[in-house]
C-alpha cells in the first residue's frame, strides 16, 4: 500500500469516528458554550486539534469519543478565557455618564 492510500484511509478513519462522535460531543460543548455560533466555533477547533494529534492516539475505536471530549474540554476553557479578555472594564452607568458627560461639552461647545 502506498503513502497516499495510507493518507486517504487515515482520513476516512478519522471522519468515521469523528462523525461517530460528534452528536456526544457537540452536547458536551453545548453545556459550557450556549451560543450556537460559539459552539460550531469550539466545535471546529476541537476537530483541528484532533485532526492534528489522531496519529498520537493509541487506542482510537475504543478511545476516541472520550479523547475527543478531553479536547473539548480544553477548547471550551480556551474559548471562555479568550472571551472573558474580550469583556469591556466599565459598567453601562459608568459608560453612560461618560456619554452624558460628553453630550453636555458638546451643547458648549
Amino acid at each position: 500500500m502506498d503513502s497516499k492510500t495510507k493518507h486517504i484511509e487515515k482520513n476516512e478513519y478519522f471522519l468515521r469516528l469523528y462523525n461517530r462522535h460528534e452528536p456526544a460531543v457537540r452536547a458536551f460543548v453545548k453545556n459550557g458554550v450556549q451560543d450556537y455560533h460559539d459552539v460550531a466555533e469550539v466545535m471546529q477547533e476541537t476537530c483541528i486539534v484532533a485532526w492534528n494529534k489522531f496519529d498520537e492516539l493509541d487506542d482510537p475505536e475504543s478511545a476516541f469519543g472520550r479523547w475527543l471530549c478531553v479536547i473539548a474540554r480544553y477548547q471550551i476553557m480556551r474559548f471562555r478565557r479568550d472571551k472573558a479578555r474580550d469583556r469591556l472594564l466599565l459598567n453601562d452607568d459608568l459608560v453612560d455618564k461618560i456619554l452624558a458627560e460628553g453630550i453636555d461639552q458638546y451643547k458648549e461647545n
